[in-house]
Formats: C-alpha cells, sequence, structure tokens
C-alpha cells in the first residue's frame, strides 16, 4: 500500500478501496488483511483457532494484521 493509497482510504477518497482493503497475499506466501475500523481501539484477526492481533497504522482508524 502506498502513501497515497493509505490518504485515499482514510479520507474516504480511494476510487476502489477493495484493492485496498480485506486480504492480501504477499510475496512470501503469507497473508496481509487490512481493515478500516475508525472507532476500533483495537481488533483482532481470527484464522482457524489463531488469533493474529491488528497493528492501527493511522490515527482515523487502519489496521493491518498478518498471518
Amino acid at each position: 500500500m502506498t502513501g497515497p493509497e493509505l490518504d485515499a482510504i482514510v479520507h474516504g477518497t480511494h476510487a476502489d478501496a477493495f484493492s485496498v482493503l480485506g486480504p492480501h497475499e504477499l510475496e512470501d506466501g503469507s497473508w496481509e488483511v487490512r481493515a478500516m475500523l475508525p472507532r476500533a481501539a483495537k481488533a483482532s484477526l481470527v484464522v482457524s483457532d489463531a488469533r493474529h492481533p491488528f497493528r492501527k497504522i493511522h490515527e482515523n482508524g487502519l489496521f493491518v494484521a498478518r498471518s
């Protein structure tokens, strides 16, 4: 995710938000899930029985978790 994409997501101006948000497979085969949760203090991604904490990467509520 680039800086301009991040800015567009947090300001609600991205033309295709789900090209940035949601699950994305990374080059190393792992997965990253991005979520816009503006009122959340914390969140977790649960995959099967494993819990992966989201990391808040923007003060407006953009979170990322990897599994």
